[in-house]
């Protein structure tokens, strides 16, 4: 057992075994009897998978760059959405493929994780962008534990980094009005008018129906979202809420209701097609200057 001393006086321990040659080791733990444990765990799950035969997975060579494109592929584009889908793939390829190329998994270890964190420090990558590449590394890692390609993940002693805390900004009663009186004339001025009054996002705006107003009730109820992969039963956080509707959202919404022509999309652009995802924030930018 090793006894690792730590810089403020406190001790850890961490129990090790080898497997095919190649020595695991544990986690650091507090108590001697929580590495034993972890160590006899170990070896009875190793001769379970003995007996099934299934221990020759920790020797295979696996390249971390085959693993991964196997794990996008056959995980990620089938749990996930298309938008994290896209956004793991770009990390893939821009960041993890070309760090691990030619790296089996059992090759990968936690100074690799290291390394690859100073590289994106020195690369100016903030705290946050550089949670979201380690996520996806361990995310794999972890995936391979749980096959058996790994007996643990090499990245469980890297941290998170931290994240620089925004302040949020919020416009004024004044600047709301000021901004609506600008933009009277605007084609998106409904769309807007009940942004401003309800915190819908751009998604859940382009996809919202009459069949989800309730002028009787006089709530909205948020399902869908439309974005450039569709129109879909879903939100961002994957919940349904109920928005209640003030008299001035209301009156918005029965009015566009009444001259809309039987459309099932709320809010339209001046030719009557749905409003375009991919122009909306452009669009909002411009009314913004517009307004000052």
């Amino acid at each position: 057992m090793q006894t690792i001393k730590n810089k403020n006086g406190s001790v850890r321990f961490r129990e090790q075994i080898w497997i095919n040659g190649r020595c695991i080791k544990s986690p650091s733990f507090e108590r001697k009897t929580d590495a034993r444990a972890w160590k006899t765990s170990q070896a009875s799950n190793l001769q379970k998978r003995k007996s099934l035969g299934e221990d020759n997975k920790y020797s295979e060579k696996v390249l971390f760059c085959d693993y991964a494109r196997i794990w996008l592929e056959e995980i990620v584009k089938v749990d996930r959405t298309p938008k994290t889908y896209r956004g793991y793939e770009s990390i893939l390829r821009v960041h993890l493929y070309p760090f691990f190329k030619g790296k089996t998994l059992n090759e990968i270890t936690e100074a690799d994780g290291r390394r690859l964190l100073i590289k994106l420090r020195e690369s100016d990558y903030t705290g946050k962008g550089i949670n979201n590449i380690m996520m996806v590394l361990k995310a794999i890692l972890n995936r391979a534990v749980k096959e058996m390609y790994l007996m643990r993940s090499p990245m469980m002693g890297i941290s998170k980094q931290k994240e620089n805390l925004k302040t949020d900004a919020f416009w004024t009663k004044m600047e709301i009005q000021q901004f609506l009186l600008a933009n009277k004339n605007h084609s998106l001025y409904p769309l807007f008018l009940v942004a401003l009054h309800t915190g819908m996002r751009m998604g859940e705006l382009c996809g919202l129906c009459f069949d989800r107003i309730d002028f009787q009730r006089n709530e909205i109820a948020v399902t869908r979202i439309r974005d450039k992969d569709g129109h879909r039963d879903t939100t961002k956080t994957g919940i349904k809420r109920v928005i209640p509707m003030i008299p001035i959202v209301r009156a918005m919404l029965l009015e566009l209701f009444k001259r809309n022509n039987g459309n099932k999309f709320v809010f339209l652009e001046e030719k009557m097609k749905p409003v375009d995802y991919g122009h909306l924030y452009r669009d909002f930018n411009k009314a913004q200057k517009k307004a000052g």
